[in-house]
């Protein structure tokens, strides 16, 4: 009878460590215009699409470059998050 309450108490725990801000749309980020543009144009809809590309996936994004991405990076360290 041990384990079955052990696969709860994991289960609760993998509930309660969920960010609710990986389901907000990136249009709610205060990004440039072209930033905005970027990740629309990527098909990149919520923070949590954002946050599983690396830095590099980013650079290759048409009209991506190092200042939208730190822009992001920013913005997002701001929230406690980060690319990758």
């Amino acid at each position: 009878f041990d384990e079955p309450q052990k696969e709860v108490a994991a289960e609760q725990v993998t509930e309660l460590a969920f960010n609710p801000a990986l389901l907000k749309k990136v249009d709610e980020l205060e990004l440039s215009v072209r930033s905005a543009n970027c990740l629309k144009n990527d098909n990149i809809v919520y923070i949590g699409d954002l946050i599983q590309k690396t830095e590099a996936e980013m650079l290759r994004t048409p009209n991506f470059g190092r200042k939208s991405l730190n822009e992001i990076k920013e913005v997002l360290a701001a929230m406690g998050l980060h690319l990758g």
